[in-house]
C-alpha cells in the first residue's frame, strides 16, 4: 500500500507521458544505437561502456542530500557533451566510466530523494575481476544527472571510491526487494574466491551488506 502511495504521488516522467505507442504496428531503425523500436516510442543512448558518463546541468535546488556534505554541482560543456563535476570532497564524479558488461537492473524510486520527480536506474556489471552494482540518477525528464558506484568495480574507474570498498566478481543477476534495496548475486563458485549475494542501498546510505 505504501508502494502504491508512492507511485501516485510520483511526478510522471517523460516516458509515461508517451501515449501514442502502437505495438505490432511495425518498428524503426535507430541509426545511433542500432536498434528496432516500435513506433511511439523512442530511444536514447545515455552511456557508453569505457566513457565517462555525460550529466545534464542541475540546479542547486534540487541537488541531493544523501550523500553528505556539499552535493552542489558545476558543469562544464566540452565538445562531446556537458561533464559533470562535483564539490565537497567527492572525486569529480565526470571522469566516473560506465562500467562493461551490464547485467540485472531495476528502477527505484524513493520520494524523499527524488523530490522534483525522476529515478535511480540501478545495474549490476558482470564484470570477472572487478564486478559490482552502478546507478544513473536520472531526472523527471530521463536525463542523466550523476552516476555512482554502490559496490564493487575497479579502483581506478574515476567514481567516487569509498575507504572500506568491497570487491565483487561476476556480478550477473539479483533482485530488487520490498524495501527497495538491490541483492546483487556473485555468479562463481565459493571455492574461486566468490559466489555471494550482497544487499546493496541504491542511494549510499548504508554499507553494503554480505548476506549469502
Amino acid at each position: 500500500q505504501q508502494q502504491q502511495q508512492q507511485q501516485q504521488q510520483r511526478p510522471p516522467t517523460k516516458v509515461e507521458q508517451t501515449n501514442s505507442l502502437e505495438l505490432g504496428k511495425g518498428l524503426y531503425y535507430d541509426s545511433i544505437t542500432g536498434l528496432h523500436v516500435a513506433r511511439g516510442l523512442t530511444v536514447e543512448l545515455i552511456a557508453q561502456t569505457g566513457e565517462p558518463v555525460q550529466f545534464v546541468p542541475r540546479g542547486m535546488g534540487t541537488a541531493s542530500s544523501y550523500y553528505g556534505g556539499n552535493r552542489e554541482l558545476t558543469h562544464t560543456t566540452t565538445s562531446t557533451g556537458t561533464t559533470g563535476t562535483s564539490g565537497g570532497g567527492r572525486r569529480d564524479s565526470g571522469s566516473c566510466v560506465f562500467h562493461s558488461k551490464p547485467d540485472g537492473a531495476a528502477t527505484f524510486y524513493d520520494p524523499t530523494v527524488h523530490r522534483d520527480g525522476g529515478f535511480h536506474y540501478c545495474i549490476n556489471s558482470e564484470r570477472d575481476q572487478y564486478g559490482g552494482f552502478f546507478c544513473l540518477e536520472m531526472d523527471s525528464d530521463c536525463r542523466v544527472v550523476d552516476y555512482v558506484k554502490r559496490l564493487g568495480g575497479h579502483p581506478n574507474d574515476g567514481c567516487f571510491e569509498p575507504s572500506n570498498a568491497v570487491r565483487t566478481r561476476w556480478n550477473c543477476n539479483g533482485g530488487k526487494t520490498p524495501w527497495d534495496t538491490w541483492v546483487s548475486c556473485e555468479e562463481i563458485e565459493r571455492d574461486e574466491g566468490g559466489g555471494y549475494c550482497w544487499q546493496v542501498d541504491p542511494y549510499g546510505r548504508r554499507e553494503p551488506q554480505r548476506i549469502m
